[in-house]
């Protein structure tokens, strides 16, 4: 993590802790009440919060695909509609082709004239052999053989590229038996995100039938001010409340470029996503954290229960007969907490409410000229 970026964060907004012994009020229980004194224990917290806004939920380009018609053909039938979760070979859509029919014949025309080559080519071995027949009359069918051999390869190549499967193309060459129906079947586990043609429609080869999407892992994008940018690195982790749960997301980029009409900055991060609790194109509002401190403990209270004197901040403390006015520094602020690194402990019972009043004593209670 940077280290620079707490103190870029807290310009303007935290100020040193003063020297001075703290101070004490004394307040009477009945002044207590009328006051309206509340009164909350620091959060003991890991992570601070350095910014926050909206953001919209991506599905990462590597994770999508489109499921599209390898030949030309007519859909005859869809198996699966948008929204669909598929598993990795599904079968999601039939076409009936004639250009399919003309490439399974090819090759079990292809398949014959291999066969018949290496039949021949081992009879001429037999012939060279036995001294019948001459060295270049072997080379010659030799490489007939294998360019029958080669044809053959190309043409079981056109039938995987057309889509039908290993399986499927040993059937065909097994029972020689040939079909105009070609399956689409999904190219990993996903779920449909568009059904792109219609049932019936001519479609030509790599014409878009359906789009999948892998949606286990997502991206979270979010646009953070261009001054807070550099406080912003890449393996901080970026919070979401979805469903009651707080789920957190890694920082694996951010961006360089700033956009000119907004000012913002792209900042990405990675989620996962297993138990599907967000959808792609939502937008939810994201949190921005930081490790809170590589040097002591860091503790959260409400902004309300931070005072000033001058740029001094110090928070009110129940003590036995009032409160102390015990000095703090201040590691950031958020738009409802603020984050205290020194000045303060989990069993301080601290003021948030009232905090004006007590700081109008405290304040009338200074000799003049402090």
């Amino acid at each position: 993590m940077k280290k620079s970026f707490l103190f870029s964060l807290i310009i303007g907004m935290a100020g040193t802790a003063y020297a001075s012994e703290n101070e004490t009020l004394i307040v009477s229980t009945a002044e207590f009440d009328r006051l309206g004194v509340e009164l909350v224990y620091p959060e003991r917290v890991s992570q601070v919060e350095i910014g926050s806004g909206p953001a919209e939920v991506v599905i990462p380009p590597a994770q999508e695909a489109i499921v599209g018609a390898t030949v030309s053909g007519r859909l005859s039938r869809l198996l699966v509609a948008e929204g669909d979760v598929v598993k990795e070979g599904q079968a999601m859509a039939e076409i009936q082709s004639r250009a399919l029919l003309a490439m399974q014949r090819e090759y079990v025309d292809a398949l014959t004239i291999e066969g018949l080559a290496q039949v021949q080519l081992q009879r001429d071995r037999g012939l060279h052999e036995d001294g019948i027949i001459a060295e270049r009359r072997l080379q010659e069918t030799a490489a007939a053989a294998h360019a029958a051999a080669i044809a053959l390869d190309q043409n079981r190549q056109q039938l995987r590229l057309a889509g039908m499967s290993e399986r499927e193309v040993a059937r065909l060459a097994e029972a020689q038996q040939l079909s105009s129906t070609l399956t689409l079947r999904a190219p990993f586990d996903a779920i449909v995100t568009a059904q792109l043609s219609a049932l019936g429609a001519q479609v030509d080869t790599l014409e878009p039938v359906y789009r999948v999407a892998d949606v286990t892992r997502l991206w979270i994008e979010v646009h953070v001010p261009q001054e807070r940018a550099d406080g912003v690195d890449v393996g901080m982790r970026v919070a979401v409340s979805v469903r009651d749960r707080e789920i957190q997301a890694t920082i694996t980029h951010v961006g360089q470029l700033v956009d000119t009409a907004s000012q913002l900055v792209l900042v990405r991060a990675v989620i996962d996503n297993t138990e599907l609790l967000l959808r792609a194109g939502q937008f939810i509002t994201a949190r921005i954290l930081a490790l809170a401190s590589d040097e002591g403990p860091v503790f959260a209270v409400a902004n309300s229960a931070v005072v000033r004197r001058g740029d001094k901040p110090a928070i009110f403390v129940r003590a036995e007969n009032g409160f102390t006015v015990h000095p703090i520094e201040i590691l950031a602020v958020d738009g409802f907490r603020t984050y205290v690194s020194s000045g303060i402990e989990e069993r301080y019972e601290v003021a948030v409410s009232g905090v004006a009043s007590l700081k109008s004593i405290w304040l009338e209670a200074q000799p003049e000229g402090e």
